[in-house]
């Protein structure tokens, strides 16, 4: 009998397990297609798209893919996708946007790299992450030499939400030489909340007590 309840015991503590960690944390990346490898596909833009890197003529348009007259490869593979942008003229204008669902009480990080386009860039394209419209994290200013990749982020906490709304704004609202990629974004959980891991231990207290007052039983 004594096996069987410390079998019980093992079965309740993974379940316990299970449920206080956030499916966030074990599922990884949240994003649809954070390294836009499916192409214009799991997010929105307040630009413009257009089909290809080569149409990419005036301020405020963008596209999905590679080639073209850009001079280096994306952020993941050196040959795949990534989001192509002119920089738009108009203040506040979200580039890339995405909503998520979240686990309530738990704390994320949103990351992206983005670099800059042209090779002697004379107006730096300037990134914000912005979280449910409101400014996450430090902008990041990027280099005046084209294809250095740097990486922004942003840290979370998700209070009662259950779903946020994340988007990337070029504060550059320069014209000319704002040109720049955006690849790998990326939204996840970091560590379970302390409310689920007080749940957890005060569970397993109890079970374990249960165990103790029950070794008599045959």
């Amino acid at each position: 009998m004594r096996h069987g309840l410390v079998l019980s015991f093992t079965g309740l503590v993974a379940c316990l397990l299970a449920t206080a960690l956030p499916s966030s944390a074990r599922a990884g990346n949240l994003l649809a297609n954070g390294d836009f490898e499916a192409g214009n596909t799991g997010f929105t833009s307040g630009y413009t798209y257009v089909s290809t890197v080569d149409q990419i003529t005036a301020e405020g348009e963008y596209t999905v893919g590679s080639g073209g007259w850009l001079s280096f490869g994306d952020h993941t593979s050196g040959h795949g996708n990534m989001l192509v942008a002119n920089g738009s003229p108009n203040a506040n204008t979200s580039v890339w946007t995405e909503t998520v669902s979240v686990i309530p009480y738990t704390e994320y990080v949103l990351s992206f790299w983005g670099a800059s386009v042209n090779q002697s860039s004379q107006s730096l394209p300037v990134l914000q992450a912005f979280i449910n419209s409101t400014v996450a994290g430090n902008s990041l200013t990027l280099t005046q030499q084209g294809g250095i990749w740097l990486q922004g982020s942003a840290a979370w906490f998700s209070g009662s939400s259950s779903a946020v709304t994340l988007s990337i704004v070029d504060l550059n609202t320069a014209g000319p030489w704002n040109d720049f990629v955006i690849d790998d974004v990326s939204f996840t959980a970091t560590v379970p909340e302390p409310t689920s891991l007080a749940l957890l231990a005060s569970g397993v207290v109890v079970v374990a007590s249960r165990l103790r007052r029950g070794r008599g039983l045959h």
